[in-house]
């Protein structure tokens, strides 16, 4: 496998990922941040609800391979946002920013143009699937020529 990259996500991934059973693949690529606030959406919220998908999210963040970070906005950020985005979606674009880490990983479309704005890329879920796919498929082709 190759080296991990950076990249902060957003609830939707997570929530969805950890649904279709490939939480665990995701950390093979990346090492992943996400703002408390998507942990109150996705863990705090999800475990309220009964969701499997939480308890998912909540065991990767005690592992240690989720890191949970605090972030304090600036004013100007914070009002150069699009007036859709919610807390924690405006968070993970400013703490992408802040830090040098180039990808956001997020399922909101109102994001989009306010993720170009700031410089970073941006990745959804099927994109990711795709490229747990593509690592899956390089594995299997090691795999096979050892033999």
């Amino acid at each position: 496998m190759k080296s991990r990259k950076s990249a902060v996500s957003n609830s939707g991934p997570l929530i969805h990922l950890a649904k279709a059973g490939f939480l665990n693949i995701l950390k093979e690529l990346y090492s992943l941040v996400v703002p408390i606030e998507v942990t109150v959406e996705v863990v705090d919220k999800g475990k309220e609800k009964g969701y499997a998908d939480a308890v998912q999210v909540e065991n990767a963040i005690k592992s240690g391979w989720i890191e949970v970070v605090s972030v304090q906005l600036t004013r100007e950020f914070s009002e150069a946002a699009e007036p859709d985005l919610d807390l924690a979606e405006v968070k993970v674009i400013y703490y992408a920013c802040k830090n040098g880490i180039t990808e956001t990983i997020s399922e909101d479309t109102a994001d989009w143009r306010y993720v170009s704005i700031a410089g970073v890329e941006k990745k959804i879920s099927a994109e990711i699937a795709r490229e747990i796919a593509k690592e899956i498929e390089e594995v299997e082709i090691c795999l096979r020529s050892e033999k």
